[in-house]
Protein backbone atom coordinates (compact mmCIF):
# COMPACT_ATOMS: atom_id res chain seq x y z
CA UNK A 1 0.00 0.00 0.00
CA UNK A 2 1.38 3.32 -0.62
CA UNK A 3 2.43 5.33 1.84
CA UNK A 4 0.99 8.94 2.85
CA UNK A 5 2.95 11.79 3.01
CA UNK A 6 3.16 15.75 3.83
CA UNK A 7 5.10 18.66 1.96
CA UNK A 8 6.80 20.09 4.98
CA UNK A 9 6.87 24.25 5.11
CA UNK A 10 7.01 25.38 8.26
CA UNK A 11 3.81 26.73 9.33
CA UNK A 12 2.65 23.84 11.55
CA UNK A 13 4.67 20.73 12.58
CA UNK A 14 3.56 17.93 11.32
CA UNK A 15 4.08 15.74 14.86
CA UNK A 16 1.23 17.27 15.53
CA UNK A 17 -1.02 15.18 13.53
CA UNK A 18 -2.53 11.96 14.75
CA UNK A 19 -3.91 9.06 14.19
CA UNK A 20 -4.86 7.84 10.61
CA UNK A 21 -4.06 11.80 9.88
CA UNK A 22 -0.75 11.11 10.88
CA UNK A 23 1.77 11.22 7.59
CA UNK A 24 3.90 7.86 7.11
CA UNK A 25 6.68 10.46 5.84
CA UNK A 26 7.42 14.03 5.44
CA UNK A 27 8.84 15.71 2.07
CA UNK A 28 11.18 18.58 2.42
CA UNK A 29 12.26 21.12 -0.03
CA UNK A 30 16.20 20.61 0.57
CA UNK A 31 16.97 24.24 -0.68
CA UNK A 32 15.22 25.38 2.83
CA UNK A 33 18.25 24.27 4.58
CA UNK A 34 20.89 25.75 3.21
CA UNK A 35 21.99 29.57 2.17
CA UNK A 36 22.99 29.71 -1.43
CA UNK A 37 24.88 32.09 -3.04
CA UNK A 38 24.40 31.34 -6.38
CA UNK A 39 26.91 30.27 -9.34
CA UNK A 40 30.51 32.47 -9.35
CA UNK A 41 30.04 33.03 -5.54
CA UNK A 42 33.22 32.83 -3.75
CA UNK A 43 33.28 29.46 -1.62
CA UNK A 44 31.75 28.83 -0.16
CA UNK A 45 28.57 29.08 -1.97
CA UNK A 46 26.76 26.98 0.04
CA UNK A 47 26.22 27.63 3.93
CA UNK A 48 23.77 25.94 6.25
CA UNK A 49 22.38 27.68 9.43
CA UNK A 50 22.03 25.83 12.07
CA UNK A 51 18.09 26.61 12.84
CA UNK A 52 16.69 24.78 9.67
CA UNK A 53 19.48 22.70 10.47
CA UNK A 54 17.94 21.49 13.46
CA UNK A 55 14.21 21.20 11.74
CA UNK A 56 15.52 18.79 9.66
CA UNK A 57 17.31 16.80 12.58
CA UNK A 58 13.94 17.09 14.71
CA UNK A 59 12.21 15.65 11.12
CA UNK A 60 13.98 13.20 10.86
CA UNK A 61 14.27 11.56 14.41
CA UNK A 62 9.93 11.69 13.53
CA UNK A 63 9.48 10.60 9.97
CA UNK A 64 11.19 8.91 7.04
CA UNK A 65 12.05 12.16 5.21
CA UNK A 66 12.30 12.85 1.37
CA UNK A 67 13.83 15.30 -0.94
CA UNK A 68 11.55 17.59 -3.30
CA UNK A 69 14.33 19.73 -4.99
CA UNK A 70 12.97 23.32 -6.58
CA UNK A 71 16.14 24.73 -7.25
CA UNK A 72 17.86 22.78 -10.93
CA UNK A 73 16.26 24.02 -13.24
CA UNK A 74 17.45 20.54 -15.20
CA UNK A 75 15.43 21.46 -18.50
CA UNK A 76 18.13 24.90 -18.82
CA UNK A 77 19.58 24.93 -21.97
CA UNK A 78 22.21 28.03 -21.13
CA UNK A 79 23.68 25.76 -18.34
CA UNK A 80 23.77 23.09 -16.13
CA UNK A 81 24.30 23.48 -12.46
CA UNK A 82 26.45 20.24 -10.94
CA UNK A 83 27.33 22.16 -7.86
CA UNK A 84 23.85 22.10 -7.01
CA UNK A 85 23.26 17.95 -7.14
CA UNK A 86 26.46 18.14 -5.43
CA UNK A 87 25.25 19.82 -2.66
CA UNK A 88 21.92 17.77 -2.41
CA UNK A 89 24.08 15.06 -2.58
CA UNK A 90 26.26 16.20 0.37
CA UNK A 91 22.72 16.84 1.90
CA UNK A 92 21.24 13.31 1.01
CA UNK A 93 24.56 11.83 2.26
CA UNK A 94 24.06 13.52 5.89
CA UNK A 95 20.11 12.40 5.92
CA UNK A 96 19.47 9.89 4.07
CA UNK A 97 16.53 10.43 2.55
CA UNK A 98 13.91 7.56 0.85
CA UNK A 99 13.87 8.98 -2.18
CA UNK A 100 14.56 12.33 -4.30
CA UNK A 101 12.54 13.93 -6.85
CA UNK A 102 13.09 17.61 -8.65
CA UNK A 103 10.95 19.17 -11.28
CA UNK A 104 11.37 18.53 -15.35
CA UNK A 105 11.53 22.53 -15.55
CA UNK A 106 13.51 25.22 -16.76
CA UNK A 107 13.24 28.49 -15.18
CA UNK A 108 16.90 29.73 -14.87
CA UNK A 109 18.45 31.87 -17.79
CA UNK A 110 21.45 33.22 -18.69
CA UNK A 111 21.14 37.59 -17.71
CA UNK A 112 23.78 40.29 -17.67
CA UNK A 113 22.41 41.13 -14.81
CA UNK A 114 22.66 37.42 -12.79
CA UNK A 115 24.67 34.58 -13.63
CA UNK A 116 20.94 33.19 -11.94
CA UNK A 117 18.10 34.91 -12.81
CA UNK A 118 15.14 33.43 -12.64
CA UNK A 119 12.49 33.85 -15.15
CA UNK A 120 9.77 33.78 -12.74
CA UNK A 121 7.45 30.63 -14.06
CA UNK A 122 8.68 27.92 -15.61
CA UNK A 123 9.42 28.25 -19.27
CA UNK A 124 7.31 26.26 -21.61
CA UNK A 125 9.11 23.11 -22.82
CA UNK A 126 9.42 22.55 -26.46
CA UNK A 127 8.71 19.09 -26.54
CA UNK A 128 11.01 17.02 -29.12
CA UNK A 129 13.94 15.49 -29.62
CA UNK A 130 16.56 18.23 -28.57
CA UNK A 131 14.79 18.55 -25.25
CA UNK A 132 14.96 14.86 -25.17
CA UNK A 133 18.56 14.37 -25.85
CA UNK A 134 19.40 17.55 -23.33
CA UNK A 135 16.95 16.00 -20.67
CA UNK A 136 18.27 12.64 -20.62
CA UNK A 137 21.97 13.45 -20.75
CA UNK A 138 21.25 15.73 -17.58
CA UNK A 139 19.65 13.21 -15.79
CA UNK A 140 22.20 10.31 -16.47
CA UNK A 141 25.02 12.80 -15.10
CA UNK A 142 22.66 13.52 -12.13
CA UNK A 143 21.57 10.19 -11.04
CA UNK A 144 25.44 9.22 -11.38
CA UNK A 145 26.84 12.45 -9.33
CA UNK A 146 23.78 11.41 -6.83
CA UNK A 147 24.37 7.65 -6.83
CA UNK A 148 20.87 7.00 -6.94
CA UNK A 149 17.60 7.79 -8.97
CA UNK A 150 16.16 11.22 -9.79
CA UNK A 151 12.06 11.19 -10.11
CA UNK A 152 11.07 14.46 -12.13
CA UNK A 153 7.87 15.85 -11.72
CA UNK A 154 5.41 16.90 -14.94
CA UNK A 155 4.72 20.92 -14.94
CA UNK A 156 1.59 23.34 -15.60
CA UNK A 157 1.60 24.48 -19.05
CA UNK A 158 0.39 28.32 -19.08
CA UNK A 159 1.17 28.86 -22.27
CA UNK A 160 2.07 25.65 -24.71
CA UNK A 161 3.78 25.73 -27.40
CA UNK A 162 2.72 25.16 -30.88
CA UNK A 163 3.99 22.42 -33.72
CA UNK A 164 5.77 20.48 -30.37
CA UNK A 165 7.63 17.58 -32.26
CA UNK A 166 5.86 14.96 -29.46
CA UNK A 167 3.26 15.78 -26.98
CA UNK A 168 4.09 15.80 -23.04
CA UNK A 169 3.28 12.23 -22.45
CA UNK A 170 5.38 11.30 -25.50
CA UNK A 171 7.83 12.87 -24.57
CA UNK A 172 7.82 10.92 -20.88
CA UNK A 173 7.35 7.43 -22.58
CA UNK A 174 10.49 8.40 -24.38
CA UNK A 175 12.43 9.76 -21.72
CA UNK A 176 11.20 6.72 -19.85
CA UNK A 177 12.77 4.22 -22.73
CA UNK A 178 15.97 6.36 -23.08
CA UNK A 179 17.14 6.58 -19.43
CA UNK A 180 15.07 4.25 -17.25
CA UNK A 181 13.67 7.96 -15.99
CA UNK A 182 11.57 7.61 -12.93
CA UNK A 183 8.28 10.37 -12.47
CA UNK A 184 6.68 12.25 -10.02
CA UNK A 185 3.32 12.42 -11.03
CA UNK A 186 1.82 15.72 -9.83
CA UNK A 187 -1.95 15.40 -10.23
CA UNK A 188 -3.50 18.29 -9.39
CA UNK A 189 -1.01 19.71 -12.38
CA UNK A 190 -3.04 17.67 -14.79
CA UNK A 191 -6.42 19.24 -12.86
CA UNK A 192 -4.77 22.68 -14.07
CA UNK A 193 -4.07 21.83 -17.67
CA UNK A 194 -7.38 20.14 -17.95
CA UNK A 195 -9.45 23.21 -16.48
CA UNK A 196 -7.70 25.75 -18.50
CA UNK A 197 -6.82 23.70 -21.75
CA UNK A 198 -8.98 20.74 -21.80
CA UNK A 199 -6.23 18.26 -21.41
CA UNK A 200 -7.70 14.98 -20.56
CA UNK A 201 -5.89 13.69 -17.86
CA UNK A 202 -6.97 9.86 -17.68
CA UNK A 203 -5.85 9.94 -21.40
CA UNK A 204 -2.57 11.77 -20.28
CA UNK A 205 -2.00 8.77 -17.58
CA UNK A 206 -3.03 5.88 -19.87
CA UNK A 207 -0.49 7.13 -22.35
CA UNK A 208 2.48 6.35 -19.71
CA UNK A 209 4.12 2.88 -18.81
CA UNK A 210 2.83 1.20 -16.13
CA UNK A 211 5.73 1.30 -13.91
CA UNK A 212 7.07 4.99 -14.66
CA UNK A 213 5.36 6.31 -11.65
CA UNK A 214 6.96 6.11 -8.12
CA UNK A 215 5.41 9.32 -6.52
CA UNK A 216 2.24 11.46 -6.46
CA UNK A 217 1.01 14.67 -5.26
CA UNK A 218 -2.37 16.39 -4.80
CA UNK A 219 -2.61 19.86 -3.90
CA UNK A 220 -5.29 23.02 -4.37
CA UNK A 221 -5.55 25.52 -6.25
CA UNK A 222 -7.43 28.63 -7.39
CA UNK A 223 -8.83 31.12 -9.76
CA UNK A 224 -7.04 34.57 -10.76
CA UNK A 225 -8.88 36.19 -13.41
CA UNK A 226 -10.42 33.61 -15.09
CA UNK A 227 -7.03 31.47 -14.88
CA UNK A 228 -6.80 28.56 -12.46
CA UNK A 229 -3.54 28.60 -10.44
CA UNK A 230 -1.49 25.46 -8.90
CA UNK A 231 -1.39 27.40 -5.71
CA UNK A 232 -1.01 25.29 -3.34
CA UNK A 233 -3.91 27.12 -1.79
CA UNK A 234 -5.89 24.68 0.32
CA UNK A 235 -7.37 21.26 0.07
CA UNK A 236 -7.46 19.05 -3.43
CA UNK A 237 -10.07 19.27 -5.54
CA UNK A 238 -12.93 16.67 -5.98
CA UNK A 239 -11.55 16.00 -9.50
CA UNK A 240 -7.91 15.50 -7.76
CA UNK A 241 -9.14 12.74 -6.02
CA UNK A 242 -10.73 10.79 -9.14
CA UNK A 243 -7.32 11.00 -10.90
CA UNK A 244 -5.91 9.83 -7.91
CA UNK A 245 -7.96 6.66 -7.45
CA UNK A 246 -7.16 5.92 -11.00
CA UNK A 247 -3.58 6.72 -10.69
CA UNK A 248 -3.06 4.62 -7.73
CA UNK A 249 -4.46 1.25 -9.87
CA UNK A 250 -3.00 2.49 -13.08
CA UNK A 251 1.17 2.20 -11.98
CA UNK A 252 2.22 -0.33 -10.51
CA UNK A 253 5.10 1.48 -8.80
CA UNK A 254 3.14 3.53 -7.42
CA UNK A 255 4.40 3.66 -3.44
CA UNK A 256 3.62 7.12 -2.43
CA UNK A 257 0.94 9.74 -2.11
CA UNK A 258 2.13 13.92 -1.16
CA UNK A 259 -0.09 16.46 0.14
CA UNK A 260 1.34 19.86 -0.68
CA UNK A 261 0.07 23.15 0.36
CA UNK A 262 1.76 26.50 0.36
CA UNK A 263 2.04 27.88 4.01
CA UNK A 264 1.07 31.29 3.23
CA UNK A 265 -2.75 29.41 2.87
CA UNK A 266 -2.18 27.81 5.81
CA UNK A 267 -4.47 30.21 8.27
CA UNK A 268 -7.27 29.71 5.68
CA UNK A 269 -6.77 25.89 5.86
CA UNK A 270 -5.91 25.50 9.48
CA UNK A 271 -4.90 22.70 11.30
CA UNK A 272 -8.73 21.23 10.69
CA UNK A 273 -7.98 21.40 7.12
CA UNK A 274 -4.73 19.63 7.15
CA UNK A 275 -6.73 16.65 9.19
CA UNK A 276 -9.26 16.37 6.76
CA UNK A 277 -7.38 16.11 3.66
CA UNK A 278 -5.07 13.54 5.00
CA UNK A 279 -8.42 11.47 6.39
CA UNK A 280 -9.67 11.76 2.92
CA UNK A 281 -6.45 10.74 1.20
CA UNK A 282 -5.85 7.72 3.73
CA UNK A 283 -9.41 6.14 3.00
CA UNK A 284 -8.31 6.78 -1.02
CA UNK A 285 -4.90 4.86 -0.37
CA UNK A 286 -6.74 2.58 1.78
CA UNK A 287 -9.73 1.39 -0.44
CA UNK A 288 -7.28 1.65 -3.66
CA UNK A 289 -4.80 -0.26 -2.18
CA UNK A 290 -6.83 -3.79 -1.00
CA UNK A 291 -8.36 -3.25 -4.60
CA UNK A 292 -5.18 -3.60 -6.17
CA UNK A 293 -3.74 -6.30 -4.05
CA UNK A 294 -7.35 -8.32 -4.26
CA UNK A 295 -6.35 -7.79 -8.60
CA UNK A 296 -3.07 -9.05 -8.03
CA UNK A 297 -3.36 -11.86 -5.97
CA UNK A 298 -6.07 -12.95 -8.47
CA UNK A 299 -4.04 -12.47 -11.76
CA UNK A 300 -1.57 -14.77 -9.36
Amino acid sequence: MASLGLLYNGSFSPESLSGAARPDHVVVIPERFWNDGGRGTPAPRYRHPAGPRQVLERLKRQFPLAAHGLGLSIASACFFDREHVRELRRLDREVGFAWLSEHLAAFRVDSDASADHHAGLPIPMPWGGELLDLVADRLDEAQELLGRPLLLENGVEFTPVHDAELSEPEFWCALHRRCGARMLLDLHNLHVNETNLGLDPIAWMNALPEAAVEEAHVAGGNWIDGTYFDSHSGRSPARVHELLRHALKRFSGLRAVTFEFHESYFGELGLAGVEAEMLTLREIVGQTGMARGEKLRAAG
